[in-house]
This record gives structure tokens, sequence and C-alpha cells, in this order.
């Protein structure tokens, strides 16, 4: 009795354990990313009301879920990670719920399909919690109870009422909020009848899961219908449903087997991830040394269970799953979305995984051997944690570059004048883009702006040049970007280009004299029409440094060479050539020095126009040495200096020694 009790307690803990080992052990080190930074910096500035405005055209009930979390939850990346573990947690204690009332003789499968769903590695969103714990785990989370519920009333007569009752309240949760689990309600009937072997006929049980199926059905159908009337009612601006609204848009059979084969496939697709880092490889090896050994101990407590897995319960459990699979894949399928390995398109993954996860323990179940069973199925679930923890690393790294790269504007630019677009080359960031970034920038300036117009907008030219946003390239070209729930008006003639070196280097505002494709090789060609464009004294040299908020962006970092060298840059703007050089010598001063060569040059003009000529030319001299490709750079620099009247004979004579041109 004792164990049976210890064993019951023990299993959420399980999970907890298995939660925090893929999906937790860098919790601290990550950050925003993608789609939460404009939402939370959206609700943020103006309140939780605005997730009103959020989702009027895309998913007009998900705002009740959004609102409650946002007005509960602190804007910090911290927080918000650790909502989404606990989301995460909470969705596969609900699958376990769902499969063991489902199964209940046979709980040690359950228990392992529910296992393997919670660490399902094709997904790999995890770390996106905002908008993955309101708009897919929560609703996720109550379709799962849903369906367990309702298996228990069919199970339990006593529990009849209330448990269909708060079944319906949850399935409408599930679905309302989004359309991505429309399609989970096939697994329904399918539950309903594992339920009903107490029925004699199968005429008997058709009828019994048809009765106690039909109030879900009706709910299911009127979410149907009424996703239909909204997506032509002209007011929805995502996707284009044809498959709903007017011819099917559905890939061919082959396609369907295709998603099939690589949601499957999803359990091994990331296996690299493991082989690249001896840290990972260790982790996962724990993990699955702690799943073995926790097997072992379930084992005891399923010896209760009425019969081992049998052949028959493997086949049913891989024909749900594979219709589970089919109807996880039925919104996105309707929509004509891909499914990808890759970020952004492994969503598509979520609606799947329950199928999946039954259809792998369906075969595993197969395997004879009880001892074989338990390591191929801590293997896979190590090597699924240990995926995650791989993705986990992208993400710091990922979160590392975004600070490196605000902290590095902030140095440069103390203070920018409103209506300012700042144009770069892609910013080489795995899980931003342009727009992402859009809203921390405006954090950072424009803290105090709850207006409905934003200050300063982030455009990749690569991205949208030739688009709505950034139709042309050319002075006074008016630029109207509406943003969540706001609006930015500029034009190109208030712009700012500027580069950030994807290996080394630190980050450059750009401009048709100092920074450019000459001084900077290896400059992207998407951003060389730009440089024209280029104001940098859009930039307030005078400004107050901004401070963001250390619990979201984190503490300013080590004053390393980019510190430097952005307040030399910034000093260079204002032609204060004597503070250029005490900022190169200050670096030196630490031992820092630039990984890129380049970088010398803000400093040899520095010590040319202060005089300190000698200085300049050793320093050109072994530049040119250490990167001969710097040579035209360099000419161009003495070029200028030559203007100078005091230095004009020295610089000459320096461009003579470098080869230069005449």
């Amino acid at each position: 009795m004792n164990t049976h009790r210890f064993s019951n307690r023990s299993i959420p803990l399980a999970f907890l354990i298995l939660t925090i080992l893929a999906y937790g052990l860098l919790l601290s080190r990550l950050g925003l990313y993608w789609d939460d930074w404009p939402f939370l910096w959206n609700v943020h500035q103006r309140g939780p009301a605005e997730v009103v405005g959020i989702f009027e055209h895309s998913r007009p009930f998900l705002w009740p879920i959004a609102w409650l979390t946002t007005s509960l939850i602190p804007a910090t990346p911290l927080a918000w990670q650790i909502f989404g573990l606990f989301m995460r947690l909470l969705t596969g204690l609900s699958a376990w719920f769902c499969l063991r009332t489902a199964w209940p003789q046979s709980r040690r499968q359950a228990l392992a399909a529910s296992l393997l769903f919670l660490v399902y590695p094709a997904f790999t969103q995890q770390w996106l919690p905002v908008t993955y714990t309101n708009q897919h785990f929560i609703p996720l989370s109550a379709c799962l109870l849903s369906l367990g519920l309702s298996i228990r009333a069919a199970r339990q007569a006593h529990r009849f009422w209330p448990d269909t009752l708060l079944a319906l309240g949850l399935q409408t949760l599930g679905l309302l909020p989004t359309e991505y689990f429309l399609g989970l309600e096939i697994l329904r009937p399918l539950f309903l009848w594992q339920a009903s072997e107490h029925q004699s006929s199968a005429w008997q049980k058709a009828g019994f899961v048809f009765k106690r199926w039909l109030p879900y059905l009706a709910i299911w159908t009127a979410n149907l219908l009424w996703l239909i009337h909204f997506y032509q009612s002209g007011k929805y601006h995502y996707y284009n449903p044809a498959g709903l609204t007017e011819t099917p848009n559905w890939p061919s059979a082959l396609g369907h087997i295709q998603d099939l084969a690589e949601a499957l496939l999803g359990w091994f697709w990331g296996l690299k991830t493991l082989w690249g880092n001896r840290d990972i490889a260790l982790l996962a090896a724990t993990v699955m040394v702690i799943t073995f050994l926790a097997a072992k101990h379930y084992q005891k407590h399923f010896e209760s269970d009425a019969q081992p897995a049998s052949a028959n319960w493997a086949y049913g459990a891989m024909l749900i799953g594979l219709v589970g699979m089919v109807g996880g894949r039925f919104p996105s399928w309707v929509a004509g979305l891909p499914l990808r390995f890759n970020f952004g398109w492994d969503r598509f993954f979520l609606p799947m995984i329950l199928g999946a996860s039954l259809l792998l323990t369906g075969m595993l179940a197969l395997i004879k051997s009880e001892a074989r069973r338990i390591t191929l199925v801590s293997l896979v679930i190590a090597l699924a944690a240990g995926q995650h923890i791989g993705h986990a690393y992208t993400y710091q790294r990922d979160w590392a570059r975004q600070r490196d790269f605000f902290w590095q504007l902030i140095w440069r630019a103390p203070g920018i004048q409103p209506e300012t677009v700042i144009l770069s080359p892609d910013l080489h960031l795995t899980y931003e883009t342009d727009l992402s970034l859009t809203a921390p920038i405006n954090w950072i300036y424009a803290p105090e702006n709850t207006s409905d117009r934003i200050a300063y907008l982030l455009l990749y030219p690569e991205l949208r040049l030739g688009g709505p946003k950034l139709p042309r390239l050319e002075a006074n070209l008016p630029i109207n970007v509406a943003y969540a729930t706001t609006t930015f008006e500029g034009t190109t003639s208030q712009a700012i280009a500027i580069y950030f070196p994807a290996h080394g280097g630190c980050l450059k505002v750009l401009d048709a004299v100092h920074n450019n494709q000459k001084t900077i090789p290896g400059l992207e060609p998407s951003i060389l029409p730009a440089i024209a464009l280029s104001r940098p004294d859009r930039i307030i040299p005078e400004a107050q440094a901004p401070l963001p908020p250390p619990a979201i962006f984190g503490p300013e970092p080590e004053h390393d060479w980019c510190y430097y060298y952005e307040k030399a840059d910034l000093a260079r703007q204002v032609s204060d050539w004597t503070a250029v050089v005490r900022a190169g010598r200050a670096a030196l001063n630490h031992g820092y020095r630039p990984r890129d060569p380049a970088e010398w040059l803000l400093f040899i003009e520095g010590y040319g126009r202060t005089e300190s000529v000698s200085s300049a030319e050793e320093l050109s001299l072994d530049v040119w040495r250490e990167a001969p490709y710097l040579k035209n750079a360099l000419c161009q620099l003495w070029r200028r200096l030559e203007e100078e009247a005091s230095i004009a004979e020295a610089a000459n004579r320096i461009r003579q020694r470098l080869n230069c041109k005449p």
C-alpha cells in the first residue's frame, strides 16, 4: 500500500525531473526571442488590454488567456521561461492523465507514451514561452484533459455529469483560442471505444460511443462553422485557409505519407546535436541512466497490470497514433503550410506529438523482452532530451549575441532621434528577424512612449527591399509600417545604416567616408545602397545613455574592446580626436585588441589628427602587414589626412611607403 501511494506521487516527480533535465538546465541564461519580443513589449508599454487588438484579426478568442497570463507574470525573460517550463510539465501530465484513463490496464505503456510525449524533439521552440504557452500549451493541455475526463465519465457512471461538464468546458478552451488542435477531436471516439469494453456487441459499442461523443461533436462542429465564417468574413489577416474557404489546398497522398514519416522520424532528426558536443552527450547519458532506473522502479508498481502489453494493444495504439498524427496535421494541411525540421515551421509538429508518441510506444511494445523495451524507451527519451539540451545551447548563444548587439548599439548611440529607421544586413541571429528586434530597440530608446506611434524601426534590406515596407532605397521615400497595435512613420532620409559582424568585430555605423565597403571588406552587398542614405547625425552624442531594465536585458557587460571602439567612434562623429586617442589607449592599457584589423583605422586617424604622426605611421604599417587587403582603406585614410596642412608632408610620405596610387 505504501509503495503504491509513493509511486502515484512520484510519477509527477519523474515528469518534473525529466522536464527540468530536458528544458530547464539553462533557463537563467535565456532571454526573449522572435514574436515574444513585440508581444511582451506591446503589452508592457500599453497594458494587458492590448492583447484584444493583437489577436483581433487572427485568433479573437485567444485574448482572455493572454490577458490573464500577461497580467500575472512579470515582463521578464526568467519569469516567462519558468512559466513555459511549468506549462510544458502540465501538458505532459495532461497526456499522462489522458492515456492512463484510456488504458487503465496498461499503465506502463501509457506512462512510456506520456514521457515520450513530454520530450518529443522535433518541436524546438519551447524557449519562446510567451507565444507558446498562450497560443499552444494552455489550449493543448485543455484538449488533453478534456479527452481524459470524457473517457473517465464513460467508465465511471457516478462521475458522468461533473466530468462531462468539465470536459466540455475544457474542449471549448482548447478549440476556441487556436485552430491548431482542431484535428485532435478525432481521437475522442477512438478513446471512447476503449472505454466501451462492457458493451457486448459492436453495434452497442458504436451506439455507446456516438451517444457519449455527440455533445463534443456539436461543440467541435460549431467551432468549425465559426472558423469558416471568420475566414470568409475578411477580418482574418493571417494564413490563407483555402482548404476550408475555397478550393482544397491539400497535398497529394504521397505528401500525407511523407508528413507522417517525418513526424515519426522527428525522434531522431536532431541527433547531430549530441555528437558534436561532449557535454550534451554526457547529459543525455545521465538522462538515460535515470530513466532506466526509474523504469525499473516503476515496473514493480505496474505489476498489478492485468497482463503485459499484448500485440493487440500495440496494434491498437499504433492505429490510434496514426489517426492522431493525421488529425494533428489537418489544420496546417488545410492552410497549405509545410511541415519542416527547422525553426518556425516545426511548430506544426505540436498537434502531432500525441499520435507520434503512441505510434512509437506501440512499435516498441511489440518487443517481447521487457528489459529490452525499458532500455529502448530509456534510450529514446535520453536522445530526445539531449537534443533539447543542444537546442537550449543555441538559444543561449543567440541571447548572448542579442545582448552584445543591444549594448554595442547603446555605447555607440546613446540617443537616436525619433522616427529613425535603422537599416542593417541580417544580424545572423537564429531566432529573430528585423521586426522582432524593433521591439527591444523601442524598449531601450523610448521606454516612456505609450502612444500608438513607435519611434524606431529596424529593417533588413535583403528581406524587405522591393516589398511594402521598403519599396526602394532612395531619398525621401515614406516608410509606413503597421507594428502590432502601433505604427511607424518615417522616411528613407531619416535612416541610419549599421553593420554587426557575424564573427568578430564591433558594431559599426556606416557612412560614405569612414565605414563603407572599402574599410569593411566583406560587407554584405544588400546594405551597400543604404550607405548613401545613412545619416549618423541622427545619433545624439550628448544624450544620456539609456539604462535598459536589467531584469530584461541583463546587466551591462564588461567594457571590452568594443566598448572603447564604440566610444571612440562616437567621439569621431563630433570630431573629438583627442577622445578617440584616449579611448584607444585605454583599451590597450586594459590589454584589449581588435579581432578585426580594420578597427585600427579609427585610431590611426585619431593619431594623425592629433599630430601623433609617428604613432599613426607605425600602426598603419602594422595593419598593412597584418591585413594587406586593407591597403586601399589605409591609402584613402592618409589621402584625407593629407588635406591637413600641418601633416600634409608626412601624410604624403606615408602614402608612398604604403605604395598608394597617386
